[in-house]
């Protein structure tokens, strides 16, 4: 059992008291250098002791520390630790501590602490730029662990945002053509219903969102759907996974779920398109997302069970008579949360369109919605009223929900971070690739009455047509797609050439879209790709290899400019290029110009796309008049 020396002890005393105080305060502490002397033995002075190393400021450690509170109310109390610092010189809190009071917990405030690191990033010669600001250490009185409490933290965030969150009542019009009733089929079973013979039109779902994984799961099929319909499911014989899904269901009041398997008639391509077509109103309407975060396949289950994960644990009782108990745990980042299913490609649009999820995973239980990130244990809370403590849902690998629909521009660059995020997902199948972005595109295109292609979109095609290869020596072209779209590329994509432009403002462009046509073997986006047509028009000019083979020049015109040439291969070529390379202008700013690498196929006046380029200028040469001497060049891409 892990000890605590005297000091700390009436520091534990100390703040305990705090959340009730009305007014913020100040209280001695003890000095630096006998925080170091007890490190050895007490738990909290090895903290301390190790967050020294990142001051930004030089410390002496033979001053006394002070105790600083905040009170807020409503929200968390902030209690620092600090070392005075010289009149000139802000003080540096080298510790904080935040209650837990903006979390919807039942657990009383005064008995929930988080502690941390504040590692100051400061520009002295001890000062580490490869660590993180924060790391959080949970502090709390101890309390039962299992579902049943678990299950408090849930309920409390789902009906806080069902009552409170006008952002995440978002509905649109659409269901899926079946459900899972939880009642249907007597005790232990449930059973396949159609939406269309239910009661209400709206009904309340929940749909979980899962890895397949290598293992064969429970599925619908053309000779099982009447089995599954008329006799039911024995929840006995699902996957583990699938059972703690309809648990959560359960518990929180619910009577029907959506699992792809069972609800998709998975040998039928014909039900199999509707749906995946549908998936945008499928995970827009669904009260509830239930991720099953950490598991790889329908076996690893939602980690419902009580765990726990406490390295030191002290148990006392205060100089007041207060007994109290402290435990720390591993603190929370995103390489100790085990996230598997938010590698999947399937997976994006899922947890875009979600208005609320549940992350179970196998370190702790996470809410997410349209207003809200909140972590069971207290140490993350963050708020669409600004207020954020702890580490944010991107810093811990989650992807952050963005609201779209605030103008073009943001909507754009909104697009673009979906795109570079979907590129670098897993996928079983890669005919999924684009089926599985069907329900975002979508979305998007309601949202935006703009046109979708491909992956790109009409009214700003000179911006989604400047994608990138992150990395052109891991990728490699697929020729299920026509040259120009980023589907067309098996590697990450990157759009920093057009979403790092400070002023969009400043963006000109000289495209003009000819002609675009895409035929599907069956349901846009869900079915083959038979064909597509891309005919465009724009300003023209040529690179010429250097005598090095490995850089480029522009061709002399009358108004030329270059400061630099950056041209960016989809892929590495085989060898250096020997002959002029054409450019094709996507727009320009005031000291750049972004264009296409194309290159003549077998057909006069067709092109294949090779790459993208810049040509900038150091502000002495005028991109608008280079490019207004060019002349027009109308082409068809491939």
């Amino acid at each position: 059992m892990a000890e605590l020396c005297t000091a700390c002890t009436q520091f534990i005393d100390i703040i305990s008291e705090i959340p009730q105080a009305s007014h913020n305060g100040t209280a001695n502490f003890t000095t630096g250098s006998q925080i170091e002397a007890a490190a050895f033995t007490c738990m909290l002075c090895k903290i301390f002791s190790d967050s020294f190393r990142y001051m930004a400021t030089k410390i002496d450690l033979n001053v006394i520390l002070q105790i600083h509170w905040l009170v807020s109310k409503p929200g968390p109390t902030f209690v620092m630790l600090d070392f005075p610092a010289p009149d000139n010189i802000s003080h540096d809190s080298f510790v904080e501590l935040i209650s837990a009071a903006s979390t919807p917990s039942n657990v009383p405030l005064r008995k929930r602490y988080l502690i941390s690191y504040r590692k100051i990033l400061g520009s002295g010669p001890d000062t580490d730029p490869n660590v993180d600001i924060a790391q959080y250490y949970p502090i709390w009185q101890p309390r039962i662990l299992n579902v049943n409490t678990r299950f408090k933290f849930v309920d409390s965030c789902f009906s806080n945002c069902m009552k409170r969150h006008v952002a995440c009542r978002k509905r649109v019009d659409g269901l899926p053509s079946r459900l899972l009733d939880l009642q249907g089929s007597g005790k232990g079973r449930i059973s396949l219903v159609n939406t269309t013979s239910l009661q209400t039109a709206l009904p309340k779902y929940f749909t979980l969102s899962h890895c397949w994984g290598k293992h064969q799961l429970l599925t619908t099929t053309q000779q099982t759907i009447v089995k599954h319909q008329e006799e039911g499911i024995r929840v006995s014989d699902l996957p583990k996974t699938y059972a703690d899904a309809v648990k959560v269901t359960q518990r929180l009041g619910v009577q029907y779920l959506w699992i792809d398997s069972l609800c998709i008639i998975q040998d039928s391509i014909a039900d199999w398109e509707r749906e995946a077509v549908a998936m945008a109103s499928i995970y827009l309407n669904s009260a509830l997302t239930i991720s099953a975060t950490s598991s790889s396949d329908g076996q690893g289950g939602c980690y419902l069970e009580a765990h726990d994960k406490t390295l030191e644990s002290i148990s006392k009782t205060t100089e007041s008579g207060r007994r109290y108990s402290i435990k720390l745990r591993d603190r929370i980042t995103e390489d100790n949360i085990v996230k598997p299913l938010l590698k999947r490609g399937w997976v994006l649009q899922e947890t875009v369109l979600s208005r609320r999820i549940l992350h179970l995973t196998s370190n702790q239980i996470f809410w997410q919605c349209k207003e809200c990130f909140y972590s069971e244990d207290g140490s993350i809370a963050q708020n669409g009223t600004g207020g954020r403590m702890g580490l944010s849902p991107q810093g811990l690998g989650f992807l952050s929900q963005i609201r779209i629909g605030e103008g073009a521009s943001q909507d754009r660059s909104v697009w673009h971070a979906w795109v570079e995020d979907y590129s670098g997902r897993d996928f079983t199948y890669e005919k999924d690739r684009l089926p599985a972005l069907a329900g975002l595109i979508r979305y998007h295109q309601l949202d935006t009455n703009d046109v979708p292609l491909l992956g790109l979109w009409i009214s700003t095609l000179h911006l989604d047509l400047a994608w990138s290869a992150s990395d052109p020596e891991q990728s490699s072209k697929s020729t299920e797609f026509p040259s120009w779209t980023w589907l067309s590329l098996r590697g990450v994509i990157d759009y920093s050439s057009t979403d790092d432009i400070e002023d969009p403002s400043e963006i000109e462009t000289p495209l003009r879209v000819i002609e675009h046509h895409v035929e599907w073997s069956g349901a846009p986006h869900v079915s083959s790709l038979t064909r597509s047509r891309l005919i465009l028009s724009s300003k023209c000019f040529q690179l010429t290899p250097n005598e090095d083979g490995e850089t480029l020049t522009v061709v002399e015109y009358e108004n030329s400019f270059t400061e630099y040439v950056s041209s960016d291969f989809d892929v590495l070529p085989n060898n250096s290029p020997q002959a002029q390379i054409t450019c094709f202008v996507l727009f320009h700013l005031s000291d750049a110009i972004i264009y296409l690498m194309i290159k003549p196929v077998s057909k006069p006046g067709v092109y294949e796309r090779i790459g993208l380029g810049t040509l900038g200028t150091n502000g002495e040469g005028s991109p608008k008049r280079f490019v207004a001497e060019l002349e027009m060049k109308t082409i068809e891409l491939m």
